[in-house]
């Protein structure tokens, strides 16, 4: 792979202030994209835009706060990357709603379903209907939906978590067979990830079924991100890579003592 294999491109990520979106970001940007980026918290979006400047000097990095469960925010958020950047050739869908409510699935409220919906499915497809359509005439595109080993491995009291990134996992393949072959889409499903790798004490009950036996680090997302980002995945559409330490595939693992 060139050095800068995204020269000449632009990027789109959701969720993109912390952990494994502004880590995709990052990377998109030092592999030679101009980026828009955007989140909740306009403070922290603003850091990891002046970050991202620092390091990838020369890239354009626009940054946009809002919620991308609203609709009104994302049609501006498509119109800012239609006028700033004529267009978006990589979709990101990271951005992330509710993974803090835990309940089993009958006792989830309705709010939840309707936040997560929105935030999960409606929302990315919202945003992909405003930019698909430059990608095609571009003839190149590639959308990363990112999913969760939720969505494939019950985990308990994430059950509403889990429904709705199984529903994003199944648009992401229709719309890989609706918008083909000008436009790849495929899925990033990570395991239990933070940004330096380190454990959190809530998440570490599920070491002991990971097989690599420690956490992600959100720079080892962001690489496999870049692979389905760039021409080095050009034949690659509909698929689901996992960067999960072996937890979905090698489901019902034991640790050794």
């Amino acid at each position: 792979m060139a050095d800068q294999p995204l020269e000449g491109r632009t990027a789109l990520v959701t969720g993109a202030s912390k952990n494994i979106g502004r880590a995709i970001a990052l990377e998109l940007a030092l592999a030679g994209a101009d980026v828009v980026i955007t989140g909740r918290d306009p403070m922290r979006l603003d850091a990891a835009a002046a970050e991202m400047r620092s390091l990838a000097p020369g890239r354009r990095i626009l940054p946009v706060a809002g919620d991308a469960a609203n609709p009104d925010v994302l049609d501006h958020l498509a119109a800012e990357a239609l006028r700033e950047l004529g267009g978006i050739d990589v979709l990101v869908a990271n951005a992330v709603f509710a993974e803090d409510q835990v309940a089993p699935i009958v006792d989830s409220p309705p709010e939840l379903w309707d936040r997560g919906m929105r935030g999960f499915v409606l929302g990315p497809l919202r945003l992909i209907r405003a930019l698909h359509p430059r990608m095609a005439q571009r003839g190149h595109g590639s959308i990363i939906t990112i999913l969760s080993t939720a969505g494939f491995t019950p985990i308990p009291g994430r059950g509403a978590y889990g429904v709705m990134k199984s529903a994003m996992w199944t648009m992401t393949r229709y719309l890989a067979m609706e918008l083909a072959p000008e436009v790849r889409v495929n899925a990033l499903c990570p395991g239990t990830t933070s940004e330096d790798g380190q454990l959190r004490e809530d998440n570490g009950w599920l070491i002991p079924a990971v097989p690599l036996g420690r956490m992600g680090r959100a720079a080892e997302l962001a690489q496999t991100a870049l692979f389905l980002s760039s021409d080095a995945s050009s034949y690659t559409t509909g698929q689901v890579v996992f960067c999960d330490g072996g937890r979905v595939s090698l489901a019902g693992y034991k640790a050794h003592s």
